[in-house]
């Protein structure tokens, strides 16, 4: 995201760089406030790269586990036949509603 000027502010900012500012509000739990405040004067580049080592920080817990779970095959496949036999149950019960709905 490029843009002219140099001011973060949500109310002002274009779409990609509210984007931007909305992410970083998410991930870091801080308040629009705060976060114009911790940007004020350092422009879009320190957004940015701040958002990435907030992306990356939150993610690395995520990805650890991912591969966790994928070098042991056998917890891999129990999980997702857990899963599966949940969605079942959900999906039946869903079917079954719309085709009394519907009379069927």
């Amino acid at each position: 995201v490029t843009d002219a000027g140099g001011e973060i502010r949500f109310e002002t900012a274009s779409a990609g760089v509210e984007n931007l500012l909305v992410m970083y509000e998410v991930l870091s739990t801080r308040s629009p406030a705060d976060i114009e405040n911790h940007f004020a004067g350092k422009g879009y580049g320190a957004l940015k790269r701040e958002l990435v080592e907030l992306v990356v920080t939150t993610l690395e817990p995520i990805q650890k586990r991912f591969y966790d779970l994928m070098k042991d095959a056998r917890t891999m496949d129990d999980l997702l036949s857990q899963g599966a036999a949940k969605a079942s149950v959900i999906a039946n019960q869903t079917v079954a509603d719309v085709r009394q709905l519907v009379g069927v």
